[in-house]
């Protein structure tokens, strides 16, 4: 219930919202497609246990994400460390914490305000991680996510290749492909995923208006970062 609820705060759209007040959980999650009903019991589907089941385990979904700060560029000091098992609104949340605690934050004086600056722009972090975990082919099950921050960079990468036709030269332009079409959908009544297929514009305009480098994207092997 707490990754319910926790969802339904991040919804963007109105009336599913109204709609929540007016059915119980069970209905709303067959409505936006996480399960359905059988014999009076509520059954939820690969996408749905990965959203809101209390035991994730139980469906046998590859779901870790494995988060690791270095001392320098290479992996050879952790610092700090974190593996979460968590529903994937909650894992929202553990990697914010884990980036707030681990990256530097400044504070500017404007006018009379004071405005703290991240060291990266945390919603092209949030755009990266949301992109890994809805598009991770989960039928690799012998490695996790991993989002690794380091002196000088941060990676993240996924398990999965991208789909063809895709390639990294078209990520940009081409229309959106979705290995994972309900996680997809589930995400995008959320206010952490759109389904326009503007993410990896949004990504490298954000990082140039801070001043920094756009990210960058490669294939290795069966993995994408």
């Amino acid at each position: 219930m707490d990754s319910y609820n926790l969802f339904f705060k991040s919804v963007n759209n109105n009336s599913l919202k109204q709609l929540k007040e007016e059915k119980t959980p069970e209905e709303m999650l067959t409505i936006i497609n996480a399960g359905s009903m059988k014999n009076n019991i509520f059954h939820f589907n690969n996408a749905g246990a990965l959203f809101f089941a209390k035991n994730i385990n139980k469906f046998n979904i590859p779901h870790e994400i494995k988060m690791a700060k270095f001392k320098n560029g290479t992996r050879a000091d952790i610092i700090d460390r974190k593996n979460s098992y968590n529903t994937l609104i909650d894992l929202m949340e553990d990697v914010r914490l884990f980036f707030s605690r681990n990256t530097k934050t400044s504070s500017v004086v404007v006018g009379m305000d004071r405005i703290d600056l991240n060291e990266y722009p945390f919603e092209v972090v949030r755009e990266a991680i949301v992109n890994a975990v809805a598009h991770r082919d989960y039928k690799i099950n012998s490695s996790p996510i991993t989002f690794y921050i380091y002196d000088n960079r941060i990676e993240i990468t996924s398990p999965g290749k991208l789909i063809p036709p895709l390639t990294i030269a078209t990520l940009e332009s081409a229309n959106p492909l979705h290995r994972n079409k309900i996680i997809c959908d589930i995400f995008s009544k959320t206010g952490y995923m759109e389904h326009y297929g503007t993410g990896i514009s949004r990504m490298k305009k954000t990082m140039l208006e801070e001043g920094l480098k756009e990210p960058k994207f490669e294939e290795m092997g069966n993995f994408l970062k």
